[in-house]
């Protein structure tokens, strides 16, 4: 009894901690074979992966013509390229030149010859106006029926602005090039600017004088009612044009002079096209 009592005794002891780690292999046994599967899984996309990257072939250059319709014209294809079969040739994205989408128009690469300051109201007679002036016989009666009675001082915005005198006194030009006339309220200030100044240039009001959307709302009492489509705009602003230069002389009509050579000439294109024109025809400006 005693024996059996000491050899119970003497039975050695597990070491401290031992139950519980024997514990905690057998809590992810069940798991086991999830994890494993999962980094089998892993392990081999990841090494698809990488093949896949180091196999891949380095593009090739596209091959496709991408040709804007607004800028063909600048495209540095060749003739030849062109005739493959397909009508377009093949351009590189890094040749293609990144024109602006408004490039409507292309200046010439030299303008032509200065025009005397004196003679470039006379050429543009000739060049437009089939060399009569615009004010010759204005205007006739039915056109006079369906225009607001003329101001000396027609109305604008931002039209008498210090900028006006202070750059014709500084510059003194000889002809200046108006972008924009509308009612001609600017281009009056400025001729009135001139003669104060013993000046007498010639000036150049570029616009097509067909107002914008709208246009109306802002200013019905100053503009005619449209007719047939016309907006009426180039007449009311001769008509304020010759209303302008008969206040100037004291209230007598404009001579025969100022009618045949005026100072104040509509040129009524688009911007663009007419300043391509004047380029053309060696027409330059002092002051714009």
């Amino acid at each position: 009894m005693w024996r059996d009592r000491e050899s119970v005794t003497m039975k050695p002891r597990p070491p401290a901690g031992a139950s519980s780690a024997s514990a905690a292999p057998g809590r992810l046994r069940p798991h086991l074979a999830r994890l494993v599967s999962f980094l089998i899984v892993f392990a081999v996309g990841y090494s698809l992966g990488l093949l896949s990257s180091s196999t891949r072939p380095s593009p090739r250059p596209s091959q496709t013509t991408i040709i804007r319709p607004h800028a063909a014209h600048l495209t540095d294809a060749s003739p030849a390229a062109a005739s493959n079969g397909t009508g377009a040739a093949a351009v590189s994205s890094s040749s293609y030149p990144r024109s602006p989408p408004h490039d409507l128009f292309r200046f010439k690469e030299e303008c032509g010859e200065p025009v005397p300051s004196d003679a470039v109201v006379r050429t543009l007679l000739d060049k437009l106006f089939d060399g009569e002036s615009p004010y010759a016989g204005f205007p006739p009666n039915h056109t006079a029926a369906l225009l607001h009675p003329a101001a000396a001082r027609p109305r604008g915005w931002g039209s008498t602005g210090a900028v006006f005198a202070e750059l014709i006194e500084a510059v003194r030009p000889e002809v200046i090039v108006e972008l924009g006339a509308f009612l001609g309220a600017s281009a009056l200030h400025m001729a009135a600017v001139s003669r104060n100044l013993s000046l007498s240039p010639a000036i150049l009001c570029i616009d097509d004088f067909r107002g914008w959307p709208a246009f109306r709302d802002r200013f019905r009492r100053d503009v005619p009612p449209q007719r047939h489509g016309d907006a009426l705009l180039l007449p009311q602003f001769m008509s304020n044009v010759v209303a302008a230069a008969a206040s100037a002389a004291g209230g007598a009509e404009a001579d025969d002079d100022a009618v045949s050579r005026p100072r104040v000439l509509p040129l009524p294109f688009s911007t663009a096209s007419a300043l391509r024109a004047l380029c053309e025809w060696g027409v330059y400006a002092d002051l714009i």
